[in-house]
């Protein structure tokens, strides 16, 4: 038995841009879905949202 316990944090923050007409028309939207519907710019201002909340809410003791 563990002397202590173990703590793990994930966060699946999915590519919401993308129309559900255009997901039906592929067998899978995470294995056959075409990589040209991505725009990198799109989640690189959503990750750095983020980034700006959690250090705000750590500012705040809501978060370590």
């Amino acid at each position: 038995m563990k002397e202590q316990v173990e703590v793990f944090f994930h966060s699946q923050q999915p590519y919401v841009h993308v129309q559900e007409e255009d997901l039906e028309k592929y067998d899978s939207g995470r294995l056959g879905f075409p990589n040209s519907y991505f725009d990198p710019e799109k989640p690189t201002r959503f990750t750095t949202n983020i980034t700006n909340n959690m250090s705000w809410l750590t500012k705040l003791g809501l978060m370590e």
